[in-house]
């Protein structure tokens, strides 16, 4: 699978990760925090602003539809999961990445 192939979360997600492996060198956050991260604010009926944050269960659904792109260790109670990239994932998007 290609990244061009993805649905929009998943390839917003797939973004985010990118993110946090520049940013940080590790990728470590909870869903809550991808969720989040991948929320967008909007207005709601009375024109006010509202934070619409993506539902845990809609993070696991992206991270399934990336399988292919991107493996989950379980991190166990307490601890986040750590997410890794596969050989799959195409070089340009890792190109920024430090290593490990």
């Amino acid at each position: 699978m290609k990244p061009g192939e993805l649905s929009r979360g998943a390839s917003r997600l797939l973004d985010r990760l990118l993110w946090y492996g520049r940013k940080y060198g590790h990728i470590h956050p909870n869903q809550k925090k991808l969720g989040k991260g991948l929320g967008r604010s909007q207005r709601d009926a009375k024109g006010r602003v509202v934070r619409c944050d993506v539902s845990d269960r809609m993070v696991r659904v992206y991270l399934h539809e990336l399988k292919s792109l991107v493996e989950v260790d379980q991190g166990g109670d307490g601890h986040p999961a750590s997410y890794f990239f596969t050989a799959a994932l195409p070089s340009e998007l890792t190109s920024g990445l430090l290593p490990g």
